[in-house]
């Protein structure tokens, strides 16, 4: 993907214990400029208020933090379809893609459709905070305050 969109930078946030073996890998392929390898940051919003699109590539997650703060940011989303968290955030083909879980042809295939086609991507950035109200402080609150009265009586 990189080779093929040249004029797109990638920022990765987060560590892992590839991290070595990337940075190897990258500086092999001169791609230095184009792929960049942040580790763990404290300032997030700087890098999501200078992004389009987000992509979660995790295959385990409970609600994904990292993806309700894209959604807040009006990112366009992406990410697998895992077990848990990201199909309570995205609405697949309305603010993101959903991509079967490993699916990495896939999830690649609608990374590139996002970038060569803006009007998809500006469609999804459009509607990124639909459904962000059930993630206020008063919606969990009253939720919490059911389930609360209902165990409690």
């Amino acid at each position: 993907m990189l080779k093929k969109y040249p004029d797109w930078q990638w920022i990765v946030l987060g560590d892992g214990d590839k991290r070595e073996w990337l940075q190897d890998q990258i500086q092999k392929r001169h791609l230095e400029r184009q792929l960049l390898l942040k580790g763990t940051v404290r300032e997030v919003d700087v890098y999501l208020s200078q992004a389009q699109i987000f992509v979660l590539t995790s295959r385990r997650e409970g609600l994904p933090m990292c993806l309700l703060e894209a959604k807040a940011h009006g990112l366009a989303l992406v990410s697998f379809d895992i077990e848990t968290g990201p199909d309570e955030l995205i609405t697949n083909n309305s603010n993101g893609f959903l991509i079967p879980a490993y699916d990495c042809e896939r999830m690649a295939e609608k990374i590139g459709q996002l970038l060569e086609h803006p009007h998809v991507r500006y469609a999804f950035m459009e509607h990124a905070q639909d459904g962000m109200e059930k993630f206020q402080p008063e919606a969990v609150l009253y939720r919490w305050n059911e389930v609360l009265l209902t165990v409690c009586g």
